[in-house]
């Protein structure tokens, strides 16, 4: 019991030490002190390097970059010199034409209505769910069958099939 007890306080020393510590050097801590504050006179104000001195002297002042009364010697020998509006130049842009993206025919599925719902794949995109009429990446769905899908990209037929396997057998 007397070992619990002296650990117990020799912790409670360290914390109080630690505290302390901590309370001087960072909650009392005045970055000021030492240096000589508007015209008081510290003994550290006799250190090399302890008193402020001016960063920059009135030439810099008067030449402000921002002040708008700022006077330079450019503005007294002004130059001026006359620009030529630019020619514009004909040219045939010739812009390459975007190619197809890439379609691939995941499955058809037969909704109880009777319909078809054909799922597609366009570029990197998720595979999604689409029937007739729908309209998905500038690819529109014209018909769907058992085992086929027509599609329109812009103007062109695109026709997709589902590839039978001799698993498959049809219904």
């Amino acid at each position: 019991m007397i070992r619990q007890w002296t650990i117990i306080g020799a912790l409670a020393l360290a914390l109080a030490a630690l505290s302390w510590n901590f309370a001087e050097r960072v909650l009392l801590y005045d970055p000021a002190e030492g240096f000589a504050q508007s015209g008081q006179a510290t003994e550290a104000s006799e250190a090399p390097g302890a008193v402020h001195k001016k960063a920059w002297g009135r030439e810099i002042m008067d030449r402000n970059l921002f002040n708008p009364n700022r006077k330079t010697s450019r503005e007294t020998n002004t130059v001026t010199r006359e620009v030529e509006a630019p020619q514009q130049i004909a040219r045939d842009v010739v812009v390459a034409p975007e190619p197809m993206p890439v379609v691939t025919l995941s499955g058809i599925i037969k909704n109880p209505d009777g319909s078809y719902t054909a799922y597609i794949k366009v570029g990197a995109n998720p595979l999604s769910g689409v029937r007739v009429g729908d309209l998905m990446h500038e690819i529109s769905v014209n018909g769907i069958e058992e085992r086929r899908v027509e599609l329109d990209w812009r103007g062109n037929s695109i026709s997709l099939s589902l590839q039978g396997s001799p698993l498959m057998k049809k219904r």
